[in-house]
């Protein structure tokens, strides 16, 4: 643990000036930003409170695809686009 840590406290100056490189590499986002991190460890905490509460409750967690347009013949003839 102690070693994570000191590793999360390196912030080498080439890995946290390009904003756009640490979007794409989040890990990258965690190493330079403590305000970050400490985002997704809240952001960890809630989730997890939350399932352990309906988890509690007998609740059944589902997960369902996403609707993403997917281009093809029938959005083309509704004028949706996605052609070529």
């Amino acid at each position: 643990m102690h070693d994570t840590w000191r590793i999360l406290k390196l912030r080498p100056p080439a890995l946290c000036s390009p904003q756009e490189t640490r979007y794409r590499q989040r890990y990258l986002d965690l190493i330079c930003n403590p305000d970050v991190r400490n985002n997704f460890i809240v952001r960890t905490k809630v989730i997890q409170f939350v399932r352990r509460y309906l988890d509690q409750r007998n609740f059944l967690e589902v997960e369902t695809p996403m609707m993403n347009m997917i281009p093809g013949r029938q959005s083309e003839r509704l004028g949706l686009g996605g052609g070529i």
